[in-house]
């Protein structure tokens, strides 16, 4: 029996592997990224400043790279679930927004803005790798990753014009149509790439690609830091501190709220639905920040959220792993 079962096994972990090309600890290299970003646009304003004007196309090559990786053959059977997927687009991109704002406005004053531009952002790109890693639903995490995508860029501007109305003014029709700009166009023209190669060559060059995605990543962040720098200077105090702590408490919260919303789920499929809640897109956070919001308190507690970010993903895989263990044995049909 057990050699009967071998070949699909391992068939089925080489496609694993083959798509995981990249690190094995991508949060690591999230928050490399984001010291050496901070050093060098603090060091080295007057290189990295000018860069800024460039920013869209920072993003479009990052959302390019990461539609890459997007396969639809790999979501067909999760579209039967579609009232959850219902569900988790309108928590994620209406829900989780109010939720931010009322609990900012109560407890975290200050980070109100920033928190609700976080809770306003699609499925991060990199959730199906996240998904891959803590051995969840992979096309699950893809059909949310894609669909809260697509949607975000008519969503965002409404949910930011609706609740920041009378804090900030948003030009609605400019961040529709940049939104537009770094993600429906990369997508489409990843998507018809895809047409003309081979998902073996996609899987080849899958480390270069995930390098450059960094290399840009790193560059939109120190051109943020580089344009902003002298006001960033005197954010740093204890107060930040405080700000990184009470985003961390957010986190969390968000957590708990995303596993117990889908209760009907199996462990496998709430975990995979919360990563994608909790992980959202913090690269388009912090580039609306710098386009649409420029109060370097925003772009600051914005960008420095990564690092509460990564500090969860650790114990939230620690947790994912223990709890996939125990409902092993009955999560095969």
């Amino acid at each position: 029996m057990q050699r009967i079962n071998k070949e699909p096994l391992l068939a089925q972990k080489n496609k694993n592997m083959s798509s995981l090309t990249f690190s094995h600890r991508p949060h690591d290299s999230y928050i490399n990224v984001l010291l050496l970003s901070l050093f060098l646009g603090f060091v080295f304003p007057q290189f990295f400043a000018p860069l800024n004007v460039y920013s869209t196309f920072f993003l479009q090559v990052i959302f390019f790279i990461s539609s890459l990786k997007i396969d639809f053959r790999e979501i067909g059977q999760e579209l039967r679930h579609w009232k959850t997927l219902v569900l988790v687009n309108f928590f994620m991109l209406f829900l989780l927004p109010v939720i931010a704002y009322t609990l900012g406005g109560f407890f975290f004053p200050e980070l109100i803005l920033p928190l609700l531009l976080l809770a306003a952002m699609p499925a991060g790109m990199t959730s199906p790798l996240l998904t891959e890693l803590i051995r969840g639903n992979v096309p699950l995490a893809l059909l949310i990753t894609i669909t809260t995508s697509l949607l975000a860029p008519f969503t965002i501007p409404f949910v930011l014009q609706f609740l920041s109305e009378g804090s900030v003014s948003i030009d609605t029709s400019a961040m529709i149509l940049t939104l537009i700009q770094v993600i429906f166009v990369p997508f489409i023209l990843a998507q018809l790439l895809r047409l003309f190669i081979k998902q073996s060559t996609i899987v080849k060059v899958g480390r270069p690609l995930k390098s450059t995605s960094f290399l840009f990543l790193g560059i939109l962040l120190t051109s943020i830091v580089g344009k902003y720098s002298s006001s960033l200077h005197d954010i740093f105090s204890l107060e930040a501190f405080g700000g990184i702590f009470q985003m961390f408490l957010f986190f969390i919260l968000v957590h708990f709220l995303a596993f117990t919303l889908f209760f009907w789920r199996n462990d496998r499929d709430r975990l995979t639905i919360t990563l994608c809640i909790v992980y959202m897109n913090f690269t388009l956070a912090v580039f609306i920040a710098q386009k649409f919001f420029p109060d370097p308190r925003i772009i600051f507690f914005t960008m420095i959220s990564l690092i509460p970010w990564n500090i969860c993903i650790i114990i939230f895989r620690s947790i994912s792993e223990h709890l996939l263990k125990k409902s092993a044995p009955t999560s095969h049909l």
